[in-house]
C-alpha cells in the first residue's frame, strides 16, 4: 500500500475517531447540570470544537493493537480527550494565548461574555474571564475521571479502572504540572540546556500520551498490571512519537502557516520564550548571528519582517533541519516499540499516527 493511500486511511480512522468522541459528549449529562450558564458554555467551549482527536485514536487503536475490543475502551478515550481539553484551557491562561482552534481561547471568550456584567470595566472582564476558565478547566478534568471509572459500564474489570484512575491521578497530573511549571521557569532563561527542554515537554505532552496508549493496552487486555511488557511497549512508543510531536510544534510556531494552525504564528519569539528551535540556533550562531536573535526574540511587537529576520538567522544556523531531524529520529524509536506488535491496521494506524508529528501541519 502506498504512503499516501496510508495516510488518507489513518486520516479516514481519525475523522471516524472524531465523530464517535462528538457523539459522545453530546450524549453527556455533565454539562447540562452544571447551574451557571456562563460555565457551562466554558466548559463545553474546547470539546465541541473537535481538534486532531490524537489522544482518543491512541486509546482506541492500542487497544486494538493487543487484540481487545476497542468499544470497550470508548469512556477511556472520552476520558482523555476530556482531561487534554482541560489542560490546554489552563495552558492558555499562563501563555495569554488568545485563540485557540481558530477561535476564541476560553478565557478571551469568557471574558466577553462578561462586559455586560462589568460595563466599562475591561480590566475586571479579563479578570472574570481567566477565573471562570480555571474553573471550566477544573470541571473538565473532574469529568475524565468520571468517565474514565464508568469504563466499567462497557465491561472493564473494576481494577483495571482503578489502576487507570490511579495513575491518571497520582502519576500523570503531577507530572503533567511540573512540565508546566517547568515550561513556565525555563521560558526566560538562558542556562537552560537541550536535555532539560526535552525532559520538560516530555513531562508536560508525552506523558499523558503514555497514558493513553497503556490505557488502551490495559483495556484491551483485560489487565491490571501498567509494567506487562505490551503496556511498557505502547506506552513507550507514545512518548517517544509524542516529544517528536512537541518538537513540531516547536517548529511550526515560527514556520508554521497560521491559517492552519488556528493560532498566532511567532508567539514564542514575541514572548521570548526558551524553546529547543531557539536554543540549538542560539548555540549554533555566529556573534553577529546572536546579537541580531537577542534583538528580535522576546519583541511583544514583532511584526512580519521581523520573524522573517528570525527565520533567517535559524536557517543559516541550520537549526529547523536540526530539529526535523531529530524529531525524525523519535519516530523510527517509537515505530521500533511497535516492532513487537502483530501486523494489522491497529499498528499501521498507529505507525502512520507517529508519522503524522513529521508532516502536520497545524
Amino acid at each position: 500500500m502506498s504512503e499516501l493511500r496510508k495516510d488518507r486511511l489513518v486520516r479516514s480512522q481519525l475523522e471516524q475517531v472524531s465523530r464517535q468522541i462528538d457523539a459522545m459528549l453530546a450524549a453527556e449529562e455533565l454539562p447540562a447540570g452544571l447551574v451557571h450558564p456562563g460555565l457551562a458554555e466554558a466548559v463545553m467551549a474546547y470539546p465541541s470544537h473537535g481538534g486532531k482527536r490524537m489522544r482518543p485514536a491512541l486509546v482506541f487503536w492500542c487497544c486494538g493493537l493487543v487484540g481487545g475490543d476497542p468499544d470497550r475502551v470508548r469512556y477511556a478515550a472520552l476520558a482523555v480527550e476530556l482531561y487534554h481539553n482541560w489542560t490546554l484551557v489552563h495552558d492558555d491562561i499562563i501563555d495569554r494565548d488568545a485563540t485557540r482552534r481558530g477561535r476564541s481561547t476560553c478565557h478571551c471568550m469568557a471574558a466577553r461574555s462578561a462586559a455586560e456584567l462589568f460595563p466599562g470595566e475591561p480590566e475586571a472582564a479579563a479578570e472574570y474571564g481567566k477565573g471562570l476558565a480555571m474553573l471550566a478547566g477544573d470541571v473538565q478534568q473532574s469529568w475524565a475521571v468520571n468517565a474514565l471509572l464508568r469504563t466499567v459500564r462497557d465491561g472493564v474489570s473494576p481494577q483495571v479502572a482503578l489502576v487507570l484512575v490511579e495513575r491518571l491521578t497520582g502519576m500523570v497530573t503531577p507530572a503533567l504540572i511540573s512540565g508546566e511549571a517547568l515550561d513556565m521557569e525555563y521560558a526566560r532563561r538562558r542556562d537552560v540546556g537541550l536535555a532539560a527542554l526535552e525532559e520538560m515537554l516530555t513531562l508536560k505532552t508525552a506523558v499523558l500520551l503514555d497514558f493513553a496508549a497503556v490505557a488502551g493496552v490495559l483495556v484491551g487486555l483485560d489487565c491490571a498490571d501498567p509494567d506487562r511488557p505490551e503496556a511498557r511497549a505502547a506506552g513507550a512508543f507514545a512518548r517517544a512519537a509524542g516529544l517528536a510531536f512537541q518538537l513540531r510544534d516547536d517548529f511550526l510556531g515560527v514556520f508554521g502557516d497560521e491559517t492552519a494552525l488556528g493560532k498566532p504564528v511567532g508567539s514564542d519569539a514575541c514572548e521570548g520564550k526558551l524553546t529547543p528551535l531557539f536554543l540549538t540556533a542560539w548555540e549554533r550562531a555566529d556573534a553577529a548571528m546572536r546579537r541580531e536573535l537577542l534583538d528580535l526574540w522576546g519583541r511583544a511587537d514583532l511584526d512580519r519582517d521581523g520573524l522573517q529576520a528570525v527565520r533567517q538567522v535559524i536557517r543559516t544556523t541550520g537549526a529547523d533541519q536540526w530539529l526535523q531531524a531529530r524529531a525524525a529520529g523519535l519516530v523510527d524509536q517509537a515505530l521500533g516499540f511497535l516492532a513487537g506488535f502483530p501486523e494489522g491496521p491497529y499498528r499501521q494506524w498507529l505507525e502512520q499516527w507517529a508519522r503524522f508529528a513529521l508532516e502536520r501541519t497545524h
